[in-house]
């Protein structure tokens, strides 16, 4: 097992002067909304790139702060995780046949109140994409990928009103995030946001219900959903996809929030049971 987390919140900020007196410094966008452009300027535009293996019988956690681009920054992320499978699995239940992979993607608007400036979401340039390969021991430098999550938003241009990116987040939205989930150790993580995405849904709509909703009901709220939802600061919206593989063993959750607290907490209650495999630390409580 392997644990990468950070320390705080990784920030983004624009170019120095010497970048954006000179008129090269204007990329062109159209290339990218599908996933980052790879002719950007790597001296004008911040990249990070994370390329991860995870071995049968490992799992890899990747559990991040926020990331924070700045007015006038750009930024574009990838992370490729190749989980492997053992090339001669008996039982694919096994969990020493699979690799395991949870992992967070996250980021937060600027500065909203501190200046005269608007800075929510006003960066110049946002884009991110992960890929997920799903491969047995002997892995295909060919193959396709199972999964692709891909985001790209850009602002450059635009003199006066709010940032087509803040437009696009709502008036009220301020951080968004996203838990990768695959591998058996992901299945406990997987079910508890499910729940809290039943528990969110209900307060907004009507929902169908099975027989776990009133066995939990009749139990009592033996898993703090009660509690946290009385502790979120502001809405918070959340959804969980399954993606069609053997076993149902990956899935995708995206989150929105008003404030980057209420990721914090609802990334909290979704890995509370990974903690067993922390020394009994509970990943982002508060």
């Amino acid at each position: 097992m392997l644990a990468v987390m950070t320390q705080g919140g990784q920030r983004i900020y624009r170019p120095g002067e010497h970048f954006r007196r000179y008129q090269n410094y204007n990329y062109d966008i159209s290339a990218a909304l599908s996933k980052p452009n790879p002719e950007m300027n790597s001296l004008k535009v911040c990249q990070s790139t994370i390329n991860c293996t995870i071995e049968p019988g490992a799992t890899l956690f990747y559990l991040p702060d926020p990331t924070v681009p700045y007015r006038s920054s750009a930024f574009e992320e990838r992370r490729v995780f190749n989980c492997q499978n053992a090339s001669a699995a008996g039982d694919d239940n096994n969990n020493n046949h699979q690799g395991s992979l949870i992992a967070v993607d996250w980021y937060s608007s600027g500065r909203t109140y501190s200046t005269d400036i608007e800075e929510r979401w006003a960066f110049d340039y946002l884009a991110t994409r992960t890929e997920l390969y799903i491969t047995d021991e002997s892995h295909n430098e060919h193959a396709r990928p199972n999964l692709i999550e891909s985001m790209s938003f850009g602002n450059k241009g635009v003199s006066d009103g709010s940032p087509p990116a803040a437009k696009s987040m709502g008036q009220s939205f301020d951080a968004m995030a996203t838990l990768l989930l695959h591998g058996p150790t992901s299945r406990p993580v997987a079910k508890r946001a499910m729940d809290l995405e039943r528990k969110l849904a209900e307060s907004l709509t009507r929902i169908r219900r099975d027989d776990s909703v009133f066995e939990e009901k009749g139990n009592g709220d033996t898993d703090g959903l009660d509690e946290l939802s009385d502790s979120l600061g502001g809405q918070v919206l959340l959804s969980v996809t399954p993606v069609e593989q053997q076993h149902n063993n990956t899935h995708m959750v995206r989150i929105i929030a008003e404030n980057n607290e209420d990721i914090y907490r609802a990334l909290h209650y979704c890995l509370k049971e990974c903690s067993e495999h922390f020394g009994g630390l509970e990943p982002y409580r508060e």
